[in-house]
């Protein structure tokens, strides 16, 4: 899915979700890590925006550590769609 003004879009099937990152997320953290930075949310999902990461990120009101450039996010893998 490419994420398009807000939603994730699916180019095959036109379906679209407001929150298709949530089980992305989700797959992230039992497969590849538990924590996540900016960059890394990025390359993951394909989002080329630092801001949308962000977004994202800030949404979801994940704990932190670090500050600006460190800052890494540890994904909660027992939240339900926060």
């Amino acid at each position: 899915m490419k994420r398009i003004h807000g939603k994730w879009i699916c180019p095959i099937c036109r379906a679209t979700s407001k929150n298709a990152h949530f089980q992305a997320l989700h797959d992230y953290a039992l497969l590849i890590n538990p924590t996540i930075t900016n960059k890394e949310l990025r390359k993951f999902l394909h989002i080329d925006s630092e801001a949308v990461a962000n977004y994202i990120l800030k949404s979801l009101n994940l704990d932190y550590r670090g500050n600006t450039k460190e800052r890494i996010y540890y994904l909660d893998l027992h939240a339900e769609n926060r």
